[in-house]
């Protein structure tokens, strides 16, 4: 397919036409025409524009972003753009969210995701969530109402300190709570607006980085897990977020109970949500934490995406991966779809339609799996139309960086 398109682009080129920006368009036409992408305006950027960007070595990054008022904030976020790839060639582009108290070096450390981006051709994007000075439970990401509601939660009406419960200062001024404990209304995060931070981000990433809109994906670790089910939901209703996200991968991370949110929009959306049988931070059967809170059970989230998706709601048949078994006993499983939305509108081929996975691995809260990058970039491959004849893998999974056990 790259030899393809770079055939075109070289006859393109001796065609000598005199303006460059006709050149441009019609470089993003090829691309469409023959691979299918939908490259970003960075794919137009000069070679010296692009050369802002660093490749093949991680970047930090810093913007400004408000709301809700009176809320404003300097945000941070880390890259990392494949130096395998022309900075011409549109890449996907992987979001990715820590977990409570984390931080973009601290995911860097702790898992491969740019070294598997570098093999593949995809870029990452670690982003950094809001702690002190704003509260003290953390870094973490405002996952929306939900974060405010009593039933979410058991021991705000203990008498004993909840060290996991808190009223952020944003939070406060907004009047969500008054103080923490048993004021905090089972507060635990930030009160900015973190999906304007990653609309900020994606416009000045996709504006100055050559990305394929079609190709971008979110996916994240406990709290950061929380995090993308509440982006993906809510990014539907914000017209002006773009691009749209093309799959999500949450990782330990569940809505909080009675949060459910799952709207029509997403029947175009893969979910490959991957949980660690242990876990009792975020129990998959929606049974109280340790620390005292409540969260979907994962067996009726996925049957709520299968509704949406138009997928047999019933039960979850086998799907097979390169990485089944092994020390940690990977079963993955998916609702069968059949490519038809609940609405009845959306209708796509059995073997293209969007998928609703759920992959199991022995192990508790924060157990990172050896591959799990691997894993999670065989999904959103397996899910982009016409691309899963076209994935290749290493055969043996690369080596973690670190294991948290």
């Amino acid at each position: 397919m790259r030899y393809e398109i770079n055939k075109l682009l070289k006859l393109h080129s001796a065609t000598a036409m005199p303006f460059m920006g006709a050149q441009l368009v019609l470089t993003c036409v090829l691309w469409q025409a023959v691979s299918g992408v939908r490259p970003s305006a960075g794919c137009g950027e000069s070679e010296q524009a692009r050369r802002q960007w660093l490749r093949g070595a991680l970047e930090h990054h810093s913007l400004h972003v408000e709301g809700p008022r009176p809320l404003v904030a300097e945000r941070h976020y880390m890259s990392y753009l494949p130096e395998s790839v022309a900075p011409s060639t549109p890449v996907p582009l992987v979001l990715f969210f820590h977990g409570q108290y984390g931080s973009p070096a601290n995911a860097v450390a702790t898992t491969k995701y740019d070294t598997v981006g570098e093999a593949h051709g995809f870029s990452t994007v670690y982003f950094h969530g809001i702690g002190a000075p704003d509260g003290d439970c953390g870094t973490g990401w405002n996952v929306g109402p939900s974060a405010f509601n009593r039933t979410t939660c058991t021991k705000y009406t203990r008498s004993v300190a909840c060290e996991c419960s808190c009223c952020y200062k944003s939070c406060e001024r907004l009047g969500y709570c008054s103080h923490d404990n048993a004021g905090s209304n089972c507060g635990w995060a930030t009160c900015f607006d973190d999906v304007a931070f990653v609309q900020t981000a994606l416009a000045d990433i996709t504006a100055q980085v050559c990305i394929d809109l079609d190709s971008v994906y979110a996916t994240g670790a406990s709290n950061g897990g929380m995090f993308v089910h509440w982006l993906v939901a809510e990014a539907t209703r914000r017209t002006s977020f773009n691009p749209r996200l093309a799959g999500i991968v949450p990782i330990y991370g569940l809505p909080l109970a009675g949060a459910m949110d799952v709207p029509p929009a997403l029947a175009d959306v893969p979910i490959m949500q991957v949980h660690d049988r242990s876990d009792v931070t975020i129990p998959r059967d929606g049974s109280e934490s340790t620390t005292g809170w409540l969260y979907v059970p994962l067996p009726e989230l996925l049957r709520k995406w299968a509704t949406v998706h138009g997928c047999d709601t019933s039960a979850m048949v086998p799907l097979s991966t390169p990485f089944d078994g092994g020390p940690r006993n990977v079963v993955c499983v998916e609702h069968k779809c059949h490519g038809t939305a609940a609405n009845g509108t959306v209708a796509t081929p059995a073997a293209t339609a969007p998928r609703v996975v759920r992959c199991l691995y022995n192990g508790r809260h924060g157990s990172w799996l050896g591959h799990m990058e691997e894993l999670m970039w065989w999904f959103l491959t397996q899910s982009r139309q016409g691309d899963a004849e076209n994935m290749t893998l290493p055969r043996t999974p690369l080596a973690p960086r670190f294991a948290i056990e």
